[in-house]
């Protein structure tokens, strides 16, 4: 079996510069965490730069897009999620601060993005996990949403019903 090609993308605009300088440590813990879990059933590449992310893109498009999502890049990642979708079956994922504390809210804000499959909120790590590991286990990737996953939110596409995962336990044990 060859690995699960995922993309981790913490994106910065380039126009005048790099608007976001700091390094991408959010998606290198997500990325790390499930690398020790699954180990070489992944193959996780990680994303700062645009032009990066759209020549991976080019050349293999991923199984799962993960992007944060923050004020500042919420747009140009749902620009390579609309990407993405538009090639292929590719589940796309974000996680963030830029996501509402209400589910009337995070239900809206999910059906304004047709190309986004699943919002994260809270800690990344474990429910990026279970999110992998729950793929890994289906012969169709739409099966992945069958039923609620933990820590996630999403429309279901066949129902279109708002979904929430059971909120996952806050991490206690940085190690």
């Amino acid at each position: 079996m060859k690995p699960l090609p995922i993309y981790l993308a913490d994106l910065t605009h380039v126009g005048n510069g790099v608007a976001t300088e700091a390094f991408p440590l959010n998606i290198g813990v997500i990325a790390s965490y499930a690398l020790q879990k699954f180990g070489k059933d992944l193959d996780i590449q990680l994303f700062k730069y645009p032009d990066d992310l759209k020549e991976a893109i080019d050349r293999q498009p991923p199984h799962i897009l993960g992007c944060s999502n923050y004020a500042w890049n919420s747009n140009l990642s749902y620009y390579f999620c609309k990407l993405v979708k538009s090639l292929g079956e590719t589940i796309t994922v974000f996680g963030g601060t830029n996501y509402p504390f209400d589910s009337v809210n995070q239900e809206s804000f999910l059906r304004a993005r047709p190309a986004l499959d699943l919002h994260v909120y809270y800690e990344g790590e474990q429910v990026f996990s279970n999110l992998v590991e729950q793929i890994l286990s289906v012969d169709v990737l739409s099966k992945t949403f069958d039923e609620s996953i933990e820590g996630c939110q999403f429309i279901d596409r066949q129902t279109g019903q708002f979904v929430s995962g059971a909120s996952p336990p806050r991490i206690r044990d940085l190690d």
